[in-house]
C-alpha cells in the first residue's frame, strides 16, 4: 500500500510541474491576465466600488442609458400617465367640492347657532366657497374657502380673518371647533386660552360651553379667567419655579381650599381678601350646582 501511495504522489507531483512548466511557458498569457486585473482595479477606484460590486455596476448603468436611449418613448409613457392622473384628480375634486358645497350649509348653520350661546346672539357664519380654474388646482383641490361672520344683525358677513376682534376670533374658534369635532371620536380637545379677550358674562358662557363638551370626552383648557377656571372638573396650576440659575414650570393639582385661594387670586389680583375668597367659594358651588342639575335631568 505505501509503495502504491508513493507511486500516486509521485504521478501527481509530475503531472503539477507540467502545469506550472506549461503555464510558465506562456507569458503572453499572463501579462494579459496582470492587464486585465490592473484595468478591473483602475476602474473599480474610478467608481468608488470594489471589484467585485463591478457586475451590478454595470448593469445599472445599461439601464440608465437604455433609459436615455428610450427616453422620448418614455416621455410619452410619462405624458400619458400624467394626464390619465390629473383626470382623475379632477373627478375626484369635483365630487369633494360637492360634497364640500353641501356640507358647508349645514355647518354655517350649527356655527351660527353655537353663536347664540357665546354671547353672539343675532351673528350669523357662512363658508363661501368659490372655484378655482382647473389649471391652478391644489393638492387640497379646486376651491377657494373662506369663513365669512357678521356679529351683529343686519352687518354683511366679511371675511372672518379681517373684520374679527379677539374676543370674537376667540368665540368663534371654540364654535367652529366644537361643531368640527360633533359626532367624531377625538377623545381630548386640547384649548389654549380660548377664552382671550371675553370677560364677565361671556366667559361664563364660555366656560358652560367648554363644561358641555367635557360631558362627552376630556377637554384641556389653558385659561385666566375665574369664570372658565370655576367650571372645571379639576383644576391644575401652571407655574414658573426659578433658583436663579434655572428656570422650571411646574404643575400642580390643586385640592378644594387650594382651588378656592387659587379662583380668588384670579379674581382679586395679588392680594387676597376675605369678600374674593367668598366669592371664589360660591363660585365653585354655583358651578358644582348648576352641574349636578343638568346632569340631573
Amino acid at each position: 500500500m505505501l509503495d502504491t501511495a508513493s507511486i500516486q504522489i509521485s504521478e501527481t507531483s509530475e503531472t503539477l510541474r507540467r502545469y506550472g512548466d506549461d503555464i510558465d511557458m506562456d507569458p503572453q498569457r499572463r501579462d494579459w491576465i496582470e492587464e486585465r486585473l490592473d484595468a478591473l482595479q483602475a476602474c473599480a477606484r474610478k467608481h468608488r466600488v470594489t471589484p467585485n460590486e463591478l457586475p451590478a455596476l454595470q448593469q445599472r448603468l445599461q439601464a440608465e442609458f437604455d433609459d436615455m436611449t428610450h427616453s422620448a418613448e418614455r416621455g410619452r409613457e410619462l405624458e400619458a400617465q400624467s394626464a390619465s392622473l390629473r383626470k382623475d384628480f379632477l373627478a375626484k375634486a369635483s365630487a369633494l367640492s360637492v360634497a364640500r358645497t353641501k356640507a358647508a350649509t349645514a355647518f354655517s348653520a350649527a356655527v351660527t347657532d353655537a353663536m347664540s350661546g357665546l354671547g353672539m346672539p343675532g351673528g350669523t357664519f357662512e363658508v363661501a366657497i368659490s372655484r378655482r380654474d382647473e389649471a391652478s388646482a391644489r393638492p387640497w383641490g379646486i376651491d377657494e374657502i373662506e369663513f365669512l361672520i357678521s356679529a351683529n344683525p343686519g352687518q354683511k358677513p366679511q371675511a372672518l380673518a379681517k373684520i374679527a376682534s379677539g374676543g370674537e376670533l376667540s368665540r368663534m374658534s371654540l364654535a367652529i371647533q366644537v361643531i368640527a369635532s360633533d359626532g367624531s371620536s377625538i377623545p381630548t380637545m386640547v384649548f389654549d386660552e380660548v377664552d382671550s379677550g371675553v370677560g364677565g358674562g361671556v366667559a361664563e358662557m364660555v366656560g358652560r360651553r367648554l363644561q358641555e363638551i367635557g360631558e362627552n370626552r376630556q377637554v384641556l383648557c389653558v385659561t385666566h379667567l375665574p369664570q372658565v377656571a370655576s367650571l372645571a372638573d379639576h383644576h391644575f396650576r401652571i407655574s414658573k419655579v426659578s433658583d436663579g440659575k434655572s428656570t422650571r414650570t411646574g404643575l400642580q393639582v390643586l385640592g378644594k381650599d387650594e382651588r378656592i385661594e387659587e379662583i380668588a387670586r384670579m379674581l382679586g389680583g395679588v392680594e387676597i381678601t376675605r369678600k374674593t375668597l367668598a366669592h371664589a367659594e360660591e363660585m365653585l358651588a354655583g358651578a358644582r350646582q348648576k352641574f349636578l342639575e343638568s346632569t340631573a335631568v
